[in-house]
């Protein structure tokens, strides 16, 4: 039994929604997004013995070549579920950037779309000022805490009874966090939870890249965000979000909140080491007729209700690293002592 209002917290997560069976095959990448578990897979649990799902929704597929779009033939599929039971199923073609859906019982091909770009994601002004937008593409590299490792996952987020996709996009500077609606066949919500532009160069980039680092007036981290051969030297900076989800106004209405904050990189000079946090939002998006919007709840009342219901950054979705290397461990560079900000180690 699932209760109607919950919040994320992995203290209480086996207590909110306990008849939900998280399944991950990491062979097959299937994989499972549920808050019963605090948005986390559970490898043990093996849903598919061989490949023969795999080639019997590929061979579906080339039957009705005819109903696919060109543009959405380019790639194979990377990631599938079936909700861990039934004859439905949905892949994940992480070239084209698509969702397709089958039914496995008579063969048949139930349509193809697009994942297209969220129109109310919210991104700090300094991040439009550098011309960084968010984008919906997949590189094969595992991400911030390996979370792009395992792109396509579930749950049920607002307890209507429909369960909706989880994709996750990016690549080592970024990762997107996306949920499609398999009622209304769209995205509904989308944010990108790590916009990571910082590193420190190593002893060869800084000779033969930027022979001048190492002035006062550069930056202990730097970026390449324009590019070029050599690209110039530009300051690292971090954009990093956490995302809450329940009724948190007691409206009896789904909400997400989305807090974010965003660090550019200290100076050589300064004898503080690492970042400092150069502004905040807090935004909440209330679920309308199963789509997302955005609402013009001030940040101060949004604070307020995450403290309110013992909600701090580290308990926020990202937050566990899926890392074979770092169990146990929350994801660093969202909760970096060097990030100077006493609340990410909160």
């Amino acid at each position: 039994m699932c209760l109607k209002k919950f919040f994320y917290s992995p203290m209480l997560s086996l207590l909110i929604c306990s008849s939900v069976i998280v399944v991950a095959d990491p062979s097959y990448e299937n994989y499972v997004l549920t808050l019963s578990t605090g948005i986390t897979k559970n490898p043990s649990t093996k849903l598919f013995d061989d490949k023969a799902i795999k080639l019997q929704l590929e061979a579906i597929l080339v039957e009705n070549r005819n109903l696919v779009p060109e543009s959405q033939r380019e790639g194979a599929f990377y990631a599938y579920t079936n909700f861990s039971s039934g004859d439905i199923y949905y892949t994940f073609n992480n070239t084209a950037i698509l969702i397709n859906s089958f039914n496995l019982s008579n063969l048949q091909y139930l349509g193809g779309w697009k994942l297209e770009t969220y129109p109310q994601i919210a991104l700090e002004p300094e991040l439009d000022n550098l011309g960084i937008q968010s984008t919906y593409e997949y590189r094969d590299e595992p991400g911030s805490g390996c979370l792009l490792e395992h792109p396509l996952r579930y749950s049920d987020l607002d307890l209507d009874g429909k369960k909706e996709l989880i994709v996750l996009l990016g690549g080592s500077t970024t990762t997107e966090f996306i949920i499609f609606s398999t009622d209304l066949k769209k995205v509904v919500f989308s944010a990108p939870v790590v916009i990571n532009h910082a590193f420190t160069p190593g002893p060869e980039e800084i000779e033969v890249l930027w022979p001048d680092y190492g002035a006062p007036d550069d930056y202990q981290y730097l970026s390449d965000l324009k590019g070029g051969s050599p690209p110039p030297m530009e300051m690292g900076i971090s954009s990093f979000a956490k995302l809450f989800f329940g009724d948190f106004n007691n409206d009896n209405v789904f909400d997400i909140v989305v807090w974010r904050k965003y660090f550019e990189s200290r100076k050589i000079s300064d004898p503080i080491k690492g970042f400092e946090k150069k502004n905040e939002l807090l935004i909440h998006y209330q679920v309308v007729n199963g789509d997302y919007k955005k609402q013009p709840t001030d940040q101060t009342t949004v604070k307020s209700w995450l403290t309110t219901h013992n909600q701090t950054w580290k308990k926020g979705y990202p937050n566990n690293s899926e890392c074979a290397n770092q169990p146990n461990q929350l994801i660093p560079e969202m909760h970096d002592a060097l990030l100077n900000d006493p609340e990410v180690l909160q």
